[in-house]
């Protein structure tokens, strides 16, 4: 694990289950919830109106697979009813913390991480014992809209990826039209690869170590309606929020997720 700036990498995870997609400049990202709570593993949408929403049981812990798709690391904003999971901030996405993912990697994100060496578990709670309403609580801002959403935005080198597409060769050659053809066509192919509502709280402590790296992109999810969004709710008349609430940067901000107090 390695860290440098304000980006963050975690060890890889993978699991090999169907996911929630978005398709973005050519590229399937998925992304998955799986119940760390008795019984275990992935947890599945149902269609509901306007989304696929995750039906999940209260106290029920969690965590987030995010795949990267890319031959190339990808830095991913990730929040939980609107905040960021590395500080607990309300940012637009490219300005969150992100979490690094390398090349056709996939991490898995179990909490709000609280420190460099720790986080505090996802769990699914009522609304008014979530962290963002805690947050509100103690900053006096409002968080609780985005409740029963999880939003995860990607982001890119253009340089990084068009490198990897195009590696330097080191003969020249010539090639006869059909295998011209073939070339191309393998490339496109390759290419184109209340009651209602509940929260998310900060449970028990866990250890997950991080450091810091430094990542420049310039290509990526930078709007709302290409963020991939995982909705969620105990009961079906749920309101849809929004991830990511568009606001001016907090004069002070912090490093971490600031620490809901455990009962």
């Amino acid at each position: 694990m390695r860290i440098l700036g304000c980006f963050l990498l975690i060890i890889i995870s993978a699991a090999n289950v169907q996911a929630a997609t978005v398709t973005f400049a050519d590229y399937t990202f998925e992304t998955y919830i799986i119940s760390d709570s008795p019984p275990s593993g992935r947890l599945y949408e149902f269609w509901e109106g306007r989304h696929w929403v995750l039906r999940v049981r209260e106290g029920q812990e969690y965590s987030i697979i995010v795949r990267n798709p890319m031959p190339v690391r990808v830095a991913v904003a990730l929040t939980v009813d609107g905040l960021n999971t590395i500080d607990g901030r309300h940012t637009k996405p490219a300005d969150g913390r992100k979490w690094i993912i390398e090349p056709f990697q996939a991490i898995t994100i179990g909490g709000w991480q609280t420190g460099a060496d720790g986080s505090r578990k996802f769990f699914f709670t009522r609304p008014d014992k979530s962290y963002a309403q805690w947050k509100e609580n103690r900053d006096q801002r409002s968080y609780t809209k985005n409740l029963g959403v999880i939003g995860i935005a990607y982001f890119w080198s253009s340089q990084e990826l068009y490198q990897a597409l195009h590696p330097p060769q080191p003969f020249a050659e010539r090639e006869s039209a059909p295998m011209k053809q073939e070339r191309r066509l393998s490339a496109q192919k390759r290419n184109k690869s209340g009651d209602d509502q509940a929260g998310t709280g900060m449970g028990r402590k866990v250890y997950h170590p991080v450091k810091k790296v430094h990542f420049d992109f310039d290509t990526g999810m930078y709007s709302n309606r290409d963020v991939l969004k995982i909705f969620y709710r105990f009961d079906r008349n749920a309101i849809t929020p929004q991830p990511f609430i568009n606001e001016r940067k907090r004069q002070q901000q912090e490093e971490f997720a600031p620490e809901m107090p455990q009962n």
